[in-house]
């Protein structure tokens, strides 16, 4: 177990491998993890109704928000297949899920914030899974880099999920290899956390975190934020970690 991840990323690393290591990159590997309830709090709840009434929620909170938010989005703007069947709903010739949703109105607040970032610099998401936040960013300022970072197992299903909804798009995960690589002429740039010391003097138009920051060790924490504060320049925060009952059939919707 990789025990510098900590209690909730060491145990959860190892079994992302072992998906990996038995179905390898690809489809199977990755509706297998969000079966797990890994990178969601939704996903792990097999229960349609359950899906239903979280979507209904969710469906309110944007459209009180932000009304038509699909305006916003390429016609069709769906999420993949590749998801428990169960956690997939149509909605006006869009494939949603909870998880989906979530992204699209963590995007939207996001930009309704920031309306147009001043910087060319890229855009750092520090714990972005496999990638759905990045996706919807990337679809709302389509010539914004963005850099994630996370395990290197997790940035394996962000790279998967990047290859399949943004195809277009240009990906490199920084790997082991000693290559003279100029990151800025990605789209995105996958850093692995034991390479984050590569996010030092660099600059970033905005840094983000959402939920992961209390999974992490203290040290990293630590870290990131003399990262951000001291260590590189970051004209916008976005941090959302605050402390939540668990989501769960029995919660109650309000």
């Amino acid at each position: 177990m990789k025990d510098n991840y900590g209690d909730n990323w060491g145990p959860a690393t190892n079994e992302l491998g072992f998906l990996l290591k038995n179905y390898g990159n690809s489809a199977n590997a990755f509706l297998e993890a969000l079966k797990l309830g890994y990178f969601s709090s939704y996903t792990g709840w097999q229960i349609e109704t359950y899906i239903e009434e979280i979507l209904n929620w969710q469906l309110q909170c944007l459209e009180k928000k932000f009304g038509a938010f699909f305006k916003f989005f390429p016609p069709g703007f769906s999420e993949i297949d590749i998801v428990p069947p169960k956690t997939i709903k149509n909605f006006h010739n869009h494939k949603i899920t909870p998880d989906f949703l979530r992204n699209i109105f963590f995007s939207l607040e996001i930009a309704s914030k920031l309306k147009m970032l001043t910087k060319k610099a890229p855009i750092l998401e520090i714990g972005s899974g496999y990638g759905g936040l990045a996706r919807c960013l990337k679809t709302i300022f389509p010539d914004q880099k963005i850099w994630l970072v996370d395990t290197k197992e997790a940035l394996c299903f962000a790279n998967f999920y990047l290859k399949k909804t943004l195809p277009n798009s240009s990906i490199y995960f920084c790997d082991d290899e000693k290559k003279e690589i100029k990151l800025d002429d990605f789209d995105f740039v996958l850093i692995p956390a034991e390479k984050r010391k590569i996010l030092k003097s660099k600059n970033f138009s905005l840094a983000i975190n959402i939920f992961s920051l209390g999974e992490m060790p203290n040290s990293f924490i630590n870290e990131y934020f003399s990262l951000l504060q001291d260590e590189s320049e970051t004209e916008n925060l976005f941090l959302l970690n605050s402390i939540l009952h668990p989501v769960t059939p029995e919660t109650i919707i309000s």
